[in-house]
């Protein structure tokens, strides 16, 4: 009986003992690709997801002792980019429609029908080269202006986007409670700068279900 007493004694003291955060970000301007809460200042990360995603007061009240703390000094937060476009087994259709060297929008098209009068009628594409990375038509800044995307945009393809192309959309893409601690910090808020400094934009941090994996002169 005593040892049953004791035991639920410790459980209860374990159950009252207030919850830490292993690591704690603030002071930060966090987008977090989350409609509902678009917008943090801090994240409080504990075995490795996010514990709390909100103000600096509510993160930094589960600051421990043993509480990793990064004052992220206004640096600019998005989630971690996945990566959802490698092509292992696809590799041989990549000579099926090579349109590395198209510079010119009619040259796209010019390719595509080739190919398609290649194929079954019926047959999808599934394989390419694609993107003109080799030959721009001379003053062309790369993509053709009536297929221009927002940054927001771009972001959120490459967090959340690239995460539901993996169905992890609900473990990881976006900063929420409850999913995986996955960061990247960044030198310039890429939201308010011109797209011409993002070539000078350095990370800072990147994070891995609540890992530091890379700082930048720790």
């Amino acid at each position: 009986m005593k040892l049953v007493i004791l035991l639920a004694l410790a459980l209860i003291t374990t159950a009252q003992q207030p919850q830490t955060a292993d690591v704690i970000l603030h002071n930060g301007v966090i987008w977090t690709v989350d409609e509902k809460n678009p917008t943090a200042e801090a994240v409080a990360i504990k075995d490795g997801k996010f514990l709390v995603v909100g103000s600096n007061s509510a993160a930094l009240k589960l600051r421990g002792p043993n509480t990793r703390v990064i004052d992220l000094k206004a640096a600019f937060v998005v989630p971690g980019f996945n990566d959802n476009h490698v092509h292992f087994a696809s590799a041989a259709q990549f000579l099926e429609f090579n349109i590395m060297r198209a510079a010119m929008q009619d040259q796209f098209v010019t390719r595509v029908k080739e190919v398609i009068g290649r194929l079954p009628k019926g047959e999808w594409i599934v394989g390419g080269y694609w993107g003109a990375y080799d030959e721009w038509a001379a003053g062309s800044a790369g993509w053709f202006p009536n297929e221009r995307i927002s940054i927001e945009d771009a972001i959120r393809a490459y967090t959340y986007g690239t995460a539901y192309a993996n169905f992890e959309e609900k473990i990881k893409g976006s900063i929420e409670v409850g999913k995986l601690a996955d960061l990247t910090v960044l030198s310039k808020n890429l939201l308010k700068v011109a797209p011409k400094e993002f070539l000078t934009t350095d990370t800072l941090y990147t994070i891995v279900a609540g890992k530091v994996v890379y700082q930048k002169n720790p």
